[in-house]
């Protein structure tokens, strides 16, 4: 072999060991969820809730913690019976604790009280843990809350999912585009996944002058002046805060993607706890939503991940009717390269009524963006 041909060889040999090594050293995202559970009285609504005067919804209400308890029971004398697992108090913020369920592998769930419901967490997981699990969620997490007498709420309690910030932290790039992209998918905060105001805003309600100012930000970080994903994060967070916050009275945290925890860890200085929340998903009815919004997540991700351009930040002014959003989101879906037969099943009403089959929505979307009126 002649050295040349050598030398190319040993070039392209040597590109493959290193793309191996940084396909290994890659982050894979991580999930964690807040599953939340509601009872009219079991959890303390109602004629006062069934709850002591001034404490209705409270976390600490008498009638969550006995939800609580119920529920440990249960999983103690089934759950755990069969499964070997382990049953123990530990702290959590706000001066509560977190009952945790832990398995001999490792994988652990908690139940808290949080106000009006109870919210179950979990370790951590990728997509492929939590599709490996998702019988194990089902039975020992929304089945144990069923039986005694506990059940997702549209009305109560929140689905946010957590993306891991490691993934982030590696790639700051994704994370902008990632943010820009949810935000411009306004119709997810806006009846498709979550329609919740006063906990997940949607961009839509930004004023003209805090969106100038994301944009701003976001050139800055084009522009190699911002980094890291934790500045990144912080600097679009605060902007956010400083905008709601004093005007409307709570907080940057109370939007679609909440960033707070990507500079501020939820659980003292621990860097495994600081992540992207995203706020504007309704409860999961079963494990395999959750299993099917976490792969809508993860797919969107890698999605993001191939592109090269940045993603301009433009929320649209109105979400449109009813017809447009479930167009938008079926966009999102298939751009993702997600089967639009397994996404139309989150729709809900009165959006269920417009999940049309793939063909129809593909058509509408064409005809909107040929500037004819789709409906005609």
């Amino acid at each position: 072999m002649k050295y040349r041909e050598y030398a190319a060889v040993k070039l392209v040999a040597s590109f493959f060991f290193l793309a191996s090594l940084f396909a290994v050293a890659a982050e894979e995202p991580r999930f964690g969820p807040e599953f939340t559970f509601f009872h009219p009285t079991r959890t303390g609504v109602g004629d006062h809730f069934g709850n002591e005067p001034g404490q209705e919804g409270l976390a600490q209400a008498p009638a969550l913690q006995k939800a609580r308890q119920d529920m440990v029971d249960y999983i103690s004398k089934t759950v755990c019976k069969a499964r070997a697992c382990e049953i123990s108090e530990i702290p959590y913020r706000d001066n509560r604790t977190a009952v945790r369920v832990t398995y001999p592998d490792g994988f652990w769930f908690q139940i808290i009280p949080d106000p009006w419901v109870l919210e179950v967490m979990t370790k951590p997981s990728t997509l492929s843990e939590i599709k490996a699990r998702e019988k194990l969620i089902q039975e020992h997490v929304f089945d144990a809350a069923k039986a005694v007498g506990l059940r997702p709420s549209p009305k109560f309690g929140g689905g946010h999912i957590s993306i891991s910030a490691d993934v982030f932290d590696e790639n700051p790039k994704l994370l902008r585009n990632f943010v820009v992209d949810w935000l411009n998918h306004a119709e997810l905060s806006e009846g498709i996944l979550e329609n919740s105001p006063e906990s997940a805003r949607s961009a839509t309600e930004f004023s003209e002058r805090l969106k100038k100012n994301i944009q701003k930000v976001l050139r800055e970080f084009d522009d190699g002046k911002i980094r890291s994903a934790k500045v990144l994060s912080q600097r679009i967070f605060d902007l956010i805060d400083s905008s709601i916050y004093l005007k409307e009275e709570y907080g940057g945290r109370e939007v679609a993607v909440n960033l707070m925890n990507m500079f501020q860890p939820t659980d003292g200085n621990n860097p495994a706890s600081r992540r992207v929340e995203l706020r504007s998903i309704r409860a999961q009815k079963d494990s395999r939503e959750y299993t099917l919004l976490t792969e809508m997540v993860s797919k969107r991700l890698e999605y993001l991940s191939a592109l090269e351009e940045s993603l301009e930040f433009a929320p649209p002014r109105s979400s449109g009717s009813y017809q447009e959003r479930v167009a938008r989101f079926y966009e999102y879906v298939t751009e993702s390269g997600l089967d639009w037969k397994d996404y139309r099943k989150l729709l809900r009403s009165p959006y269920s009524s417009y999940g049309g089959s793939a063909k129809k929505l593909s058509c509408y979307l064409s005809a909107a963006e040929s500037g004819i009126d789709p409906k005609k």
